[in-house]
């Protein structure tokens, strides 16, 4: 269940989360149906434990994503420069074409949990 629900949120929200209680309770149900699970089986789960980061790496790796690169970095800072910044556009249009970046080139901006700032 604490894989599945890593798997979904990650999916969703782009990012790792640390505990069940950052999942709204009607997803929670839902999968928890679909696993034939009991809601209570997220309450043992290690999420910033070894058990929760060896699911991270397995889910990076199922979606095929890999850790960013030095070369990465560059790649986005040359991108911001020349298609983003020059726009003119607002900030949360910004960051959701940031967001949107990263998954064309396959690689996460962050391997473990990130909060969202």
């Amino acid at each position: 269940m604490g894989f599945a629900a890593q798997m979904k949120m990650y999916r969703w929200a782009a990012r790792f989360i640390d505990h069940a209680s950052e999942i709204p309770a009607e997803p929670v149900a839902y999968l928890a149906e679909q696993l034939s699970a009991a809601l209570s089986d997220l309450d043992g789960y290690d999420w910033a434990g070894r058990t929760g980061r060896r699911h991270r790496e397995e889910i990076l790796a199922l979606l095929g994503l890999r850790r960013m690169t030095a070369d990465d970095r560059a790649a986005l800072v040359a991108w911001l420069e020349q298609e983003i910044c020059p726009t003119a556009i607002s900030s949360a249009e910004m960051v959701e074409q940031v967001c949107l970046w990263w998954p064309a080139r396959r690689a996460t901006a962050h391997f473990f949990s990130v909060k969202a700032r």
